[in-house]
């Protein structure tokens, strides 16, 4: 069956089953069977599609799954995913509500937070946010110590303590060994307050690569989970999950002279031969990505033209026998002669995980 007869979407992000528990099992080891992996799905599971991933984690010995909003836990319980979920945003009396009919986790990262949750008639599994250095939300212990009179409607109902790494990624451990410190002497402040049974997690992708004695009760991979390396170590281990494909949909001769799409910004010096592909800046392959090519027949091809928000074309006069239904590949591991994602983020000024998550939502996500 024919890339184009085999399904109705322009192009397919296929999704490889095998990847992603070589990774899940690489990074296991990495932090020991004294911890467990709370995988990352924030963000359709960073572009990964989310219903896919947590499939694949389902039956595995896993602390649960970590997403970023309520609204991404709730589809994950629809889903049928029936281990913990901790939503790491924001809350409000709407959102503990819902999280405490569909029994979601969730998080405290202020002290109104705290007041929130004491005074809410709607209960549920929590875990508190601590402040170490990165600013962004968590609260210290002197938060905490100031806000004892709501602890005993909220001490049931604690059972984890975390926060967050803001440069786990850099080779130079200076600063995150301070805020391990820190992380480690607010509990020590506010121990006597916590359930003897609370876990405890910080390490995220880059910790556990680069600082393995940062892993504690549980670790929450996330990119590295999909095969990419936020450190620059460039750990072969790793293996890319995605790769994003599409078929040629016409071959067109040209001479020289011919312009090719918006803007006539190309002209042909000579006869050529281009491929039109059925992918544009409307599923993430943003203009400024021409300069990086595509793979084709495995070798890669540039990218000619303005690309369209629905269409690209390349320059395919070095190819033999090309073919209408032929598969080009947009991102991957290079196998094909594709671009991975870090390739992709340096033209930017981005990261691999800001690729990845753009890729939209008219692309095709299939298990392979």
């Amino acid at each position: 069956m024919s890339f184009l007869q085999n399904q109705l979407h322009s192009s397919v992000a296929e999704i490889s089953v095998s990847n992603l528990l070589h990774n899940f099992t690489f990074l296991q080891n990495k932090v020991g069977a004294q911890t467990l992996l709370l995988p990352m799905v924030k963000t359709n599971a960073y572009g990964h599609d989310i219903q896919i991933i947590q499939k694949i984690f389902s039956d595995k010995n896993i602390a649960g799954l970590g997403v970023a909003s309520i609204t991404e836990a709730i589809d994950l319980r629809k889903a049928g995913f029936a281990k913990t979920i901790v939503s790491f945003g924001r809350i409000s009396h709407q959102i503990l509500q819902a999280a405490h009919e569909y029994h979601i986790t969730v998080v405290i990262h202020s002290v109104e937070d705290m007041q929130l949750f004491s005074t809410s008639r709607y209960k549920t599994d929590m875990h508190l946010e601590i402040e170490t250095g990165m600013h962004r939300l968590g609260l210290s212990a002197q938060d905490i110590l100031d806000s004892q009179i709501h602890w005993q409607s909220i001490k049931p109902f604690i059972k984890g303590i975390f926060s967050h790494f803001s440069e786990s990624e850099n080779p130079d451990q200076h600063f995150s060994q301070q805020q391990m410190q820190c992380f480690q002497r607010t509990i020590g402040e506010i121990e006597h307050l916590l359930p003897s049974t609370t876990i405890k997690h910080i390490s995220n992708s880059g910790s556990i690569l680069l600082h393995a004695q940062f892993d504690l009760d549980w670790a929450r991979p996330g990119i590295a989970l999909y095969g990419y390396d936020p450190t620059s170590s460039e750990h072969s281990e790793l293996k890319p999950v995605l790769t994003w494909k599409a078929p040629i949909i016409q071959i067109k001769k040209l001479r020289k002279g011919d312009a090719v799409g918006y803007g006539r910004s190309f002209i042909a010096d000579k006869p050529m031969t281009i491929a039109t592909i059925p992918i544009g800046y409307g599923d993430g392959f943003l203009r400024m990505y021409h300069h990086v090519g595509l793979g084709y027949k495995g070798k890669r091809v540039p990218v000619v033209g303005n690309v369209c928000m629905d269409l690209l074309m390349i320059d395919i006069s070095q190819t033999p026998n090309p073919q209408v239904e032929d598969a080009v590949y947009i991102l991957g591991d290079g196998h094909h002669g594709e671009a991975d994602a870090n390739e992709f983020a340096k033209v930017d000024q981005t990261i691999s995980y800001e690729v990845l998550s753009r890729i939209g939502s008219r692309v095709l996500r299939m298990q392979t």
